[in-house]
């Protein structure tokens, strides 16, 4: 099974498993299925920010740190697989 993480922020965690895209620690949990082709786009600038842009359903806008971007990236490269 895959599994692919990557922390946003000292809250924030991206969980992809294959199949489903969750994101733990903010106020609420918030799934993105495959099916809903999730997609990560980045911000940059004095507050960074990570868009998750599914298909289908709401967008999620919250704050990354600058020096996670890259496991962020290799989340987006995963999701853009599918």
């Amino acid at each position: 099974m895959l599994w692919y993480e990557a922390q946003a922020n000292e809250n924030a965690l991206l969980v992809f498993d294959g199949n489903v895209l969750e994101v733990f620690g903010l106020p609420e949990t918030h799934r993105y299925h495959a099916w809903q082709e999730p997609r990560l786009e980045f911000s940059s600038g004095i507050r960074p920010r990570v868009t998750i842009i599914p298909r289908t359903g709401h967008r999620l806008s919250f704050a990354y740190d600058a020096h996670r971007l890259a496991g962020l990236r290799a989340l987006a490269h995963r999701l853009a697989a599918l």
